[in-house]
């Protein structure tokens, strides 16, 4: 076996291989700190606690752990909903004016709608997925608490002028005329089809 007990690679075939290589299959690990210290809080149960020792002993929680780790959070606590139960779709802003979310339903190509839930600077292109359920949570409790809140259209308009960023889809306003109406053509075209 080419690994140490650290997960080091070790002289095999009279080869030296690097050190830092990681073992197979661990870097898929889902990094949590959230669920990792709410997992160790849960003393009553000792299907949690091996949860955690496995994330303590690997860094983290392979996807099928992760998955049932939620399913029981949600059974127990009351707070925790990955799941947004009543939150809009809609841009949101955090309290620090720092960060946008968009929160949208998704048609995917065998017609099932999903939602997607992403996020992105609001001076920097680009949205990025949020995936981990724990920051889903986050997210839609902070909307709820109205910590976080929705723009409206005009917001909306007001913080593409100002960064040159349409707030729909994220890209760089570059015409002049998009610039000045704070939205690319395209998503004003569907802007204007959907308030129709």
């Amino acid at each position: 076996m080419p690994y140490d007990k650290n997960n080091k690679w070790v002289k095999s075939l009279g080869r030296t291989a690097p050190t830092n290589h990681v073992r197979p299959g661990t870097s898929r690990l889902i990094k949590d700190d959230d669920m990792r210290i709410w997992l160790m809080l849960q003393t009553w149960s000792d299907f949690a606690q091996s949860l955690y020792d496995y994330c303590l002993t690997h860094g983290g929680l392979t996807e099928k752990q992760m998955l049932s780790a939620e399913k029981m959070r949600i059974k127990v606590d009351p707070e925790y909903d990955p799941y947004g139960e009543g939150v809009w779709e809609g841009v949101y802003i955090d309290d620090e004016d720092k960060y946008i979310f968009k929160i949208s339903i998704v048609t995917k190509n065998n017609d099932e709608q999903v939602r997607s839930i992403r996020k992105r600077l609001i001076d920097m292109p680009g949205w990025s997925d949020i995936k981990l359920a724990s920051d889903k949570a986050l997210l839609f409790g902070c909307i709820k608490t109205g910590t976080y809140r929705m723009l409206n259209d005009d917001e909306l308009i007001d913080i593409g002028r100002r960064t040159g960023i349409c707030c729909d889809c994220g890209k760089v306003l570059d015409n002049p005329k998009s610039i000045a109406a704070g939205i690319g053509p395209y998503c004003a075209k569907i802007r204007s089809q959907t308030n129709q």
